[in-house]
């Protein structure tokens, strides 16, 4: 078995890092009853990890509708993850007339290794 670089080795002995954000809105509302959520993600950065975190109080404290949408690639171990997703038109504007790039929480993903591809479904904000 090849053993890890000293670089690799420190990186996974480190501890892990954790940043935390909240909904003011959802925290007047629900109080103590707000939910938590908690991810780990491979961001090393505190800055990229406080940007995921922030996105994640974004999605979870606003009205969700589900949505699915075919994608090219296989997909894995996404679920439970917020995703970009780019609802451009090819020919201008977007499908929908909302905004180009939609947050998703993606709950399931179906990869089709035949065809190359993955259906996420998950939650929009609207």
């Amino acid at each position: 078995m090849p053993e890890a670089s000293l670089d690799r080795e420190q990186f996974l002995r480190s501890p892990q890092r954790t940043v935390s954000a909240t909904n003011p809105a959802v925290q007047a509302r629900w109080g103590a009853a707000a939910g938590d959520t908690a991810a780990a993600t491979p961001l090393i950065s505190e800055s990229a990890a406080a940007a995921a975190a922030a996105l994640q109080v974004e999605i979870l404290g606003s009205v969700m509708v589900e949505d699915q949408l075919l994608i090219e690639g296989i997909w894995r171990d996404v679920e439970g993850r917020v995703v970009e997703i780019d609802y451009s038109h090819p020919a201008g504007g977007t499908w929908f007339g909302g905004a180009a790039t939609v947050a998703m929480l993606v709950t399931r993903a179906r990869v089709d290794l035949n065809a190359g591809t993955t259906l996420f479904q998950g939650l929009i904000r609207l």
